[in-house]
């Protein structure tokens, strides 16, 4: 309720009111303690307002401005005691009183009293529709309040140690998928920059200024990739600015990162646009933006990256944006939840933590995150770590100055489960590091969810929500692609992280075989699926088929061998037949790729040639496969 109170005590403030009337000498002194106040002397404006309530004590402008000071030392009790004296001697003299004074009731929790003084304003004869709307508010803010304390969260706020919070303020965590580096905000006196820290699960590294990023200039409000190669973030009247307050984006090379780059016209307005947040799939980026054509002053906005640029900005919608104030959006790695701040929707006062959920292909409405995580205070913005089991955020609630703490999310107010990949993409041959594309292919959808380059390092990091079944492929020029899939019952945990190392053959240097005849070794086919017992080849194969036969084409010169194996469940001439009519539906499937027969060959091989135990359902699964060989003559 802070912005209403304080718009209220403007008015106040300002507003006359004719009650026991000052002589002109007093009258003067009035205005000098009005002064005191506005240049900060409030002992000294406080000590001529009493000394003039003893001579006027039914003077509804003293008292007034008495409580106008006491509510800027946030001493809300006298504050209250003089708005009740002013408010006493006339109950009908000014909306603004009344209101003002159920603000501070519903503040403090005597909501019975904030409700008694609202219901109060409706016998005022001159009551303009907008100061209607104003109480119609904040009577729906009371009784959320007090629900909302009835039926607290159980939630305990831990502050971080003091590697990471000092004297100065420190705000806006964000984390890296893998929750190993942490990058935050902190000023010092005005100026704002980025500290990193790294997280062992157990604790945080002393925060260090990042080198190279930091200006003269204020850098802030930020978001990671998955990954923690791209830094995006709020830049103010920096080089390439749009407006005061825009969006940059930088990336790391060698280690360090490299200067940041505006991300231009579609992102950025000649209005204020801050607070980034990336999808995990890399594909949609949210901001808060105070362009034209929203709905309310700020708004959350999204761009989404198509054919290599970023598109148009889109408004995220009725469910997430008001007429009020939303910002500081953070949208989880399941890429289903969006957390975000609004003094616009209904909220204990001032700014409110608020999630909303994708459903239906938009967003669900918005549900407030209750308290204590609300309260009557600002609340900061919000980021949640990768498992979902804590949430960050800053407060000043123990201090002067801004701290970063986190608590444990109640259930319900978590994401869905994630989980997260690293892989290393190598040289079969040298081991040396490969930047290829990465492709995560949603199995259950059956449609692409991300694509990534690893880094110089070969390295990428990814994250996959736990609803689905996905497969991964991984090409580069070159080299024959690889396959893989993701199943979430094959991850503990997202600390336990499935970790790949891939090994790309390179399709110019095949081996050399009995027969004299070049061909690289095979590889598995691991996103080709069959009907249980048959050679019906599953839907969910097409993608891969689509990347054999694009191998095919871009190596006009190269044939390839199709190998079908079974396990050795069932009679073994059986296995050998349907062992072959799988490989022949592989070949049959490419031929309607556009592949000519003559360059498709096919074998089935049944139980032999196992690569694992027929012991288990395990091993089992991995006896039955497919593989392919290209092949030169």
């Amino acid at each position: 309720m802070k912005t209403l109170i304080s718009a209220c005590i403007i008015w106040l403030a300002l507003g006359p009111c004719f009650t026991q009337s000052l002589s002109k000498s007093d009258h003067k002194k009035f205005a000098e303690a009005i002064e005191k106040r506005k240049i900060g002397e409030t002992e000294k404006a406080i000590k001529i307002l009493h000394k003039l309530l003893e001579d006027y004590p039914e003077n509804i402008d003293l008292q007034t401005e008495l409580g106008v000071i006491y509510v800027q030392e946030n001493n809300d009790s006298l504050a209250i005691q003089s708005f009740e004296s002013a408010w006493n001697i006339d109950p009908n003299d000014s909306y603004r009183l009344t209101f003002t004074l159920a603000s501070l009731y519903k503040k403090v929790g005597r909501f019975d009293e904030a409700l008694s003084k609202l219901e109060h304003l409706k016998s005022f004869d001159k009551i303009r529709p907008g100061q209607l709307k104003l109480a119609d508010r904040l009577k729906h803010e009371v009784y959320f309040t007090q629900d909302a304390k009835a039926h607290p969260q159980e939630i305990n706020l831990e502050r971080l140690s003091e590697n990471i919070n000092t004297n100065e303020s420190e705000y806006l965590p964000a984390f890296s998928a893998d929750g190993k580096m942490l990058i935050y905000t902190k000023r010092s006196g005005r100026q704002e920059d980025f500290y990193m820290s790294n997280f062992d699960g157990e604790s945080f590294t002393l925060g260090v200024p990042l080198d190279g990023l930091n200006t003269s200039k204020n850098e802030g409000a930020h978001c990671l990739s998955p990954d923690g190669e791209y830094l995006f973030f709020t830049g103010c009247h920096m080089e390439g600015s749009q407006g005061g307050c825009d969006i940059y984006i930088t990336m790391k090379q060698d280690g360090s990162w490299i200067k940041p780059i505006n991300m231009g016209p579609n992102v950025n307005s000649r209005h204020w646009d801050a607070q980034p947040s990336l999808s995990p799939d890399g594909k949609r980026l949210y901001f808060a933006s105070e362009r034209s054509g929203g709905k309310g002053k700020s708004d959350i906005w999204y761009v989404e990256f198509q054919n290599g640029t970023w598109g148009m900005p889109i408004n995220a919608g009725d469910a997430i944006n008001t007429e009020g104030n939303e910002a500081s959006p953070f949208i989880h790695l399941d890429g289903q939840t969006l957390y975000f701040r609004s003094d616009g929707h209904i909220g204990m006062g001032d700014y409110d933590l608020f999630l909303s959920r994708w459903e239906n292909n938009d967003w669900g409405e918005a549900q407030n995150m209750g308290y204590p995580i609300n309260s009557e205070r600002s609340e900061g913005a919000l980021s949640v770590s990768t498992d979902g089991q804590y949430a960050y955020y800053a407060t000043d609630a123990n201090s002067d100055n801004l701290d970063i703490f986190r608590f444990k999310l109640p259930e319900e107010l978590r994401p869905q489960k994630v989980t997260y990949f690293k892989a290393q993409v190598l040289d079969a041959e040298t081991e040396s590091p490969i930047k290829a594309m990465v492709e995560v292919y949603d199995l259950e959808a059956q449609q692409a969810y991300m694509s990534d380059n690893t880094n110089q390092s070969g390295y990428l990091l990814a994250s996959v929500p736990e609803r689905s079944k996905y497969s991964i492929h991984v090409s580069a020029p070159g080299y024959i692609f690889y396959s893989d899939n993701i199943f979430w019952s094959d991850s503990t945990s997202v600390n336990e992280p499935q970790e790949i190392k891939i090994m790309l053959q390179k399709i110019e240097a095949p081996e050399v075989i009995a027969n004299n005849k070049k061909e690289t070794t095979p590889v598995i086919l691991r996103n080709i699926f069959f009907e249980s017992g048959s050679e019906l080849l599953l839907s969910s194969s097409e993608f891969e088929i689509a990347k054999l036969a694009k191998i095919l084409e871009e190596s006009p010169e190269a044939k390839i061998r199709i190998t079908g194996y079974t396990d050795n469940i069932g009679r073994e001439e059986d296995n050998q037949i349907l062992s072959l009519k799988r490989a022949t539906s592989v070949k049959n499937a490419l031929m309607e790729k556009g592949i000519d027969d003559s360059r498709i060959m096919v074998q089935g091989l049944g139980e032999a040639q196992p690569i694992d135990t027929n012991d288990t359902e395990e091993g089992r699964k991995n006896n039955r496969r497919t593989e392919f060989a290209l092949i030169r003559a």
